[in-house]
This record gives C-alpha cells, sequence and structure tokens, in this order.
C-alpha cells in the first residue's frame, strides 16, 4: 500500500513491539512505517491505531478518487445478490479488465450486492416492488458504520483506478404466484453472490384456468433459460399480441414474444411461454459497459 508512505515521514522505535507491528499491518494492509506511526500516536493501543489508520486510508482514497473521477471506467463486473423472492443486480465500474479480476474488485461487487438486496422496498398495500437505484442513492447505502461510497473510495486509493457505483436494480415480492429468475454470463460464483459482465432478472407468473393445457408440464428451469435468452438477445419490451407487430426481419427482432427462442430456434419466445403456461411480469437486462445507465424509477 506504497500510496499511503507520505503520512509517515520519520522512523521512532519507541516503545513498538514487533507484535503489534505484525498484527495492525495484518489487519490494515499499510506500511510497517505507518503501523508504527499509529501505534506510537496512540500509546500502544492496536484498536485506536487501527482506527486512526483506517481513517488514513480513507482520507487518501477520496483524494485519489477525486484526482481520477474524469478517467473513463467501462469495464467491471455485474452482481446478483438473493434472498427468497428479493433480488439486486448491481453494476460496479472500473477503468480496465485487469481490475476487473481483482478480487477486492471482486469483493467491492460482493458488497454492493449484499447491500442493495437490504434495501427497503416493499409498502403497505402492496406485495411487489421494484426500483432502479442510481450511483449517488447506491453510495449512501450503509454497510456496518461506512456507506458503499466511503468503501469505494478506499478501493480506489488502493488499485489506483477510478472506480464507479453505476447502477442497482432491485426486486421484492411476497406475493405466492410470483416468481422470479435471474442469470450471470459468462458465470463466476463470488462467495454467495453471483458476478459476470451480463445479468438479467425476469418475474413471471404460472398461468391457471380454463385456458391453460393440462396436458403441458411446466419446466422448471424455463425462468433460468429465459434470463439466458434475454442476455443473449436483448429483447427491449415484452410486447403484446395483437398491439405490437413483429419485425419483418427475425434478426432484428426486439420484442421479447416474438424473438426466436435462444435454445430452440425452430419456436418463438412466446411460444415457448405458453407451452410453459407463464406469462412474463417484467425483466431486466444489464451489461457492463453500457453507455447510458438507466435513471432511478420506481414502480
Amino acid at each position: 500500500m506504497g500510496v499511503f508512505r507520505f503520512f509517515y515521514s520519520s522512523a521512532c522505535h519507541h516503545g513498538v513491539t514487533k507484535n503489534a507491528l505484525a498484527a495492525l499491518r495484518k489487519k490494515t494492509g499499510c506500511t510497517f512505517a505507518n503501523c508504527r506511526k499509529a501505534l506510537e500516536l496512540h500509546n500502544n493501543d492496536e484498536i485506536k491505531a487501527e482506527e486512526w489508520l483506517k481513517e488514513q486510508i480513507k482520507s487518501l482514497g477520496w483524494i485519489t478518487a477525486e484526482k481520477l473521477q474524469s478517467r473513463a471506467a467501462s469495464q467491471g463486473l455485474i452482481g446478483i445478490a438473493s434472498s427468497k423472492k428479493k433480488v439486486a443486480m448491481v453494476e460496479i465500474n472500473c477503468e480496465t479488465d485487469f481490475v476487473s479480476k481483482n478480487e477486492k474488485f471482486k469483493n467491492m461487487v460482493n458488497i454492493a450486492a449484499k447491500a442493495c438486496l437490504k434495501y427497503p422496498l416493499l409498502s403497505s398495500g402492496t406485495d411487489t416492488h421494484t426500483i432502479l437505484l442510481n450511483s449517488e442513492t447506491m453510495g449512501k447505502l450503509k454497510v456496518g458504520n461506512e456507506t458503499l461510497k466511503d468503501q469505494l473510495a478506499v478501493l480506489v486509493g488502493t488499485i489506483g483506478e477510478n472506480l464507479l457505483l453505476k447502477r442497482a436494480f432491485c426486486f421484492e415480492t411476497t406475493n405466492d404466484d410470483i416468481e422470479v429468475a435471474y442469470s450471470i454470463h459468462p458465470p463466476c460464483q463470488n462467495s454467495d453472490v453471483l458476478i459476470g459482465k451480463f445479468g438479467s432478472f425476469i418475474s413471471y407468473r404460472r398461468l391457471k384456468g380454463e385456458n391453460v393445457n393440462g396436458d403441458v408440464k411446466p419446466t422448471d428451469n424455463v425462468g433460468y433459460s429465459l434470463c439466458q435468452h434475454i442476455i443473449g438477445m436483448s429483447p427491449s419490451k415484452i410486447g403484446e399480441y395483437n398491439v405490437d407487430e413483429p419485425s419483418k426481419n427475425s434478426n432484428d427482432e426486439k420484442i421479447f414474444i416474438y424473438q426466436d427462442f435462444l435454445f430452440d430456434e425452430t419456436k418463438t419466445v412466446g411460444e415457448i411461454l405458453n407451452e410453459s403456461q407463464i406469462e412474463i411480469l417484467d425483466f431486466k437486462r444489464f451489461e457492463c459497459g453500457e453507455a447510458e445507465p438507466e435513471k432511478t424509477t420506481e414502480q
């Protein structure tokens, strides 16, 4: 963590033990010189020394972040966290693909996804709610005693690249009839958060009633397959029969129900939905580095 060396300029060895130095360095990642300085300033109190070092790291991180904020950050990762029928999908950006493979950066995506998963959604009178969070709102979310923005600034100081909390999509339902599915590509498990370059989500329900063909059994993995289709084919809307017209060229089709199904091009997505007895209620697709992030919206 050489970027922080300047906050200690003179070596003073009085009263500082090797064990305390080693323990503090392991906890903070700071140089021995800075760990020694922290212990000297706080009379060998390791807890206070650690707190002081973290504040110094945060301050230097903010300085670095301000210097780098004008640099383009179009690489990064998508992360998806879930709990029952609550899902959060986030995008965190960096400058280079090399940094996106860094374990500390991946951990930041993990932390951000879990923080967004805790975002309060449901209110009285509603059983289903979605929201798109912008960078500013994400940055204010708390992780322990710190905000996501604080943690990101520390990481900027460590990695030395411009990093950005770009956006998050959050969904929650308590409706037993509504099911959810999501997918990441290429898939990479990072703790209990999925991470990759593309992410997708759908909410749907099983059809009921006289018009449902009882001979057709619902496909358990159809939701996941549809999410993979969304990643690959990038539909712009679900679409409605007798309202939306299919494209003359199937290769240019952007309406979900009229697209050729990714895993069986002899059928359209609409036909797959009919066979599987499901209705798509909503979907969301994130592609890392998309030029224009979506505005914050609530439903």
